[in-house]
């Protein structure tokens, strides 16, 4: 996919259409593929579908953070505010703060919990 599109850019929308499918192809083989999702995001960006390869982009960048291409392209979703740039967030608590225990704080533990 990468050498179809490096050749043939966006001229030919046929040839565009096999990049896409020949990429597509290797993500269903490994999902991860750093190479392919790039190139899928670059094909993305070339031929006018710019959320979408933000949304590339994005997974790249969740996946390989020390992606240079990865990084800048994230700052630019996030400067223009594009949503699907923004990398998800694991189901959880929202801070990293530990959930307050039920016997009592600090104060409770300084001057003594009022007990029934």
């Amino acid at each position: 996919g990468q050498v179809l599109f490096k050749m043939h850019g966006t001229q030919d929308a046929k040839q565009v259409d096999a990049a896409l499918r020949a990429v597509e192809a290797a993500l269903t083989r490994d999902d991860r593929c750093e190479r392919a999702l790039v190139t899928k995001a670059e094909i993305l960006q070339r031929t006018g579908k710019e959320n979408e390869s933000f949304a590339i982009w994005a997974r790249v960048y969740e996946l390989y953070p020390k992606n240079v291409d990865a990084q800048r392209m994230k700052r630019l979703a996030d400067m223009r505010g594009v949503q699907s740039a923004k990398p998800s967030k694991p189901p959880g608590r929202p801070s990293n703060r530990p959930p307050a225990k039920e016997e009592g704080g600090l104060f409770s533990k300084l001057f003594g919990s009022k007990k029934k």
